[in-house]
């Protein structure tokens, strides 16, 4: 049985493996480098554990870490009504059973409890048709593209930008998922 559960201590280790993971196969996924991620120290890392600013779940089966998905808040007074939907991966040998929606779902449950949050933003790398298509079942709406938003092997990628109401969620989405 699979659980979709908030980042604690218990799963961290098997969280930041899955993360190095995910950078390593799937690159142009991520605006994070594997290089990057891998040299942080260990303060840095558990700031998405510790910090106000970042939500993460993790799909977890065994104690097992099958995949991942997050917010992150803005600090900026001005931006607060924002979160932005950051790192959704799932085990490629683990998908096909719904993990990515559960784990978005979870993450849309949490970020829009907090009645400052009016929208949910995210960028996704434009070829990416099956994330992109799952954003598009959840409401998420597609605002614009960014050209050459990130560089991998001298390769430069697209990146549609996405957003989400918490009106539309709530009028659509919400009570399919309460």
């Amino acid at each position: 049985m699979v659980s979709i559960r908030a980042l604690d201590e218990s799963i961290f280790e098997g969280y930041r493996q899955l993360r190095l993971r995910a950078l390593k196969e799937e690159p142009t996924a991520f605006t994070s480098s594997w290089r990057e991620e891998v040299e942080k120290s260990e303060k840095a890392w558990r700031e998405r554990l510790d910090s106000h600013l970042f939500r993460m779940f993790c799909a977890v089966s065994k104690g097992h870490v099958l995949g991942m998905s997050g917010c992150r808040f803005e600090a900026k007074e001005k931006k607060r009504h924002k979160a932005t939907l950051i790192a959704v991966y799932v085990e490629p040998e683990c998908r096909g059973q719904g993990l990515a929606r559960k784990l978005v779902e979870k993450v849309l449950l949490a970020a829009f409890e907090d009645p400052r949050i009016k929208a949910i933003n995210l960028s996704v790398t434009s070829d990416n048709v099956p994330a992109i298509g799952l954003y598009k079942g959840m409401g998420f709406e597609k605002w614009g593209e960014e050209p050459q938003a990130i560089r991998v092997n001298n390769t430069y990628y697209a990146k549609t930008c996405m957003g989400l109401s918490v009106e539309n969620w709530k009028n659509q989405f919400f009570h399919k998922i309460v």
